[in-house]
């Protein structure tokens, strides 16, 4: 994972299921962000803006098209259909509910602890038809280098999933995270602590502003859910709150799906020493960089990884308005390659990973990574955790699922974790696969009208 950092889930899939009333809105424009208030603390809702509402059979739109044989056309649905997928399907056709799309602003959390201007999209069910107690999912996107593309702005290409699972029953909470949306600085990226602290801190907000504006009783019940950079968030989300549960108070996390998840950062790290290794999508290999270094800027100094060329001319573009095919290309151009043959040794600074190949345990990059890796960690057995990944998997090893279910299984020899294995050869095939399987799954579960 040193080498190939890559977790964006799907977009031209579900971009291409996608019917016109479901499309992705344009971006909403509101006022710059201030300051924050001097009392602000992490879980504060700041400000609320109501985006958009949908009829049924607009918030729902993509489960018209989304049957197995639709999307059959792209991936491999093998998976779905042994699970009843076409069935469910039916089943919920005449059974949906108009949503809401709210935008909020809220007090989050930076890796160092400090409070953090963030912002997230609360989408909920409305109408007749709308359960009389509202369960909460938390859906955790996967990778976006782009700032605007994110929940809030209604412009992130999961989002047609959300809507769905709003229009299902469920009160949804989809966090921007940390560096993205209307929060300041260097996103976030891949860093477990602060995704969780985006989802729960988020979802305190929202539970905020729903109280405040709907007032409708919950059920008490909690889902989490995520594929790729998202399922990484999912696991580090389930961690923080089997550490401080009070941040979700009078809220059971019951079910989590952890899917495609990098669950350990530096997996086959080794790969790459020789400088050799193709990095397919090097924008998020230098991304890695600069969302660790700000969690830790006393210990990880991207010049001290980074080639300096790389640090002058290609990192200014890692600011979330450039897109990662324009900063792909800048760093080919840069080293006078095609795109696509970029190398580790293009991108990190030989000391570093002559570093790495003799001591590795005098890295911070690659220590610190290893020590918040949650493939071992174990979750309350009263948690129901569900795995999925492609055992073809080339971008996200597989071993990462294994791992975890092998812990999950030591550790609850009683509890069933399961370990779905995706029908689709890629990464991004199967991220379709899994986030399908997970909204079928946990609506079953939730039972709703």
């Amino acid at each position: 994972m040193l080498e190939n950092m890559k977790l964006t889930p799907i977009p031209l899939l579900l971009a291409s299921l996608t019917l016109g009333s479901c499309a992705t809105a344009p971006a909403v424009l509101w006022s710059p962000p201030s300051p924050l208030p001097p009392t602000a603390r992490p879980g504060d809702l700041l400000e609320a803006q109501v985006l958009a509402h949908r009829l049924p059979k607009d918030a729902g739109s993509i489960l018209e098209v989304a049957s197995t044989f639709t999307l059959g056309l792209q991936i491999n649905t093998s998976m779905l259909a042994s699970q009843g997928f076409d069935a469910w399907r039916a089943s919920r056709m005449a059974n949906r509910n108009a949503a809401q799309a709210v935008r909020l602003r809220f007090v989050g959390q930076t890796p160092q602890g400090d409070p953090d201007l963030q912002s997230g999209l609360l989408l909920l069910p409305e109408g007749s038809k709308a359960p009389s107690k509202l369960d909460w999912v938390i859906y955790n996107r996967g990778s976006e280098m782009l700032r605007a593309a994110v929940p809030s702005r209604l412009a992130n290409y999961e989002i047609d999933l959300a809507w769905l699972l709003a229009s299902l029953g469920h009160a949804v909470w989809m966090p921007d995270y940390g560096g993205t949306g209307d929060s300041p600085g260097q996103q976030h990226y891949c860093v477990p602590g602060s995704l969780a602290a985006s989802a729960l801190y988020g979802l305190a907000a929202a539970r905020t502003w729903q109280t405040q504006a709907e007032g409708r009783v919950e059920n008490g019940r909690l889902r989490v859910m995520g594929y790729s950079e998202g399922g990484l968030a999912t696991m580090a989300t389930v961690k923080l709150w089997s550490e401080k549960p009070e941040l979700a108070s009078g809220l059971d996390l019951c079910d989590a799906y952890p899917m495609g998840a990098p669950l350990d950062l530096t997996k086959n790290y080794q790969l790459g020493l020789d400088g050799r290794l193709v990095v397919t999508h090097p924008h998020y290999t230098i991304l890695l960089v600069l969302g660790w270094a700000r969690a830790y800027p006393e210990l990880i100094v991207p010049k001290d990884i980074l080639q300096a060329d790389i640090m002058e001319l290609i990192v200014p573009m890692v600011d979330g308005e450039h897109s990662d095919e324009r900063i792909h290309k800048a760093v080919a151009e840069l080293r006078h390659k095609p795109v696509g043959s970029i190398t580790v040794a293009d991108l990190y600074l030989p000391q570093f990973l002559a570093r790495l190949k003799t001591d590795p345990g005098l890295e911070p990059y690659l220590t610190i990574r290893q020590e918040a890796r949650l493939d071992t960690f174990v979750p309350p057995g009263t948690v129901a955790v569900t795995l999925a990944a492609s055992p073809t998997d080339q971008l996200v090893p597989p071993d990462n699922s294994r791992v975890s279910l092998a812990s999950l299984e030591a550790a609850h020899p009683a509890v069933a974790p399961r370990l779905i294995n995706l029908a689709s050869p890629t990464h991004v095939q199967a991220g379709e696969e899994a986030l399908f399987f997970a909204v079928m799954d946990l609506d079953r579960k939730t039972a709703a009208p």
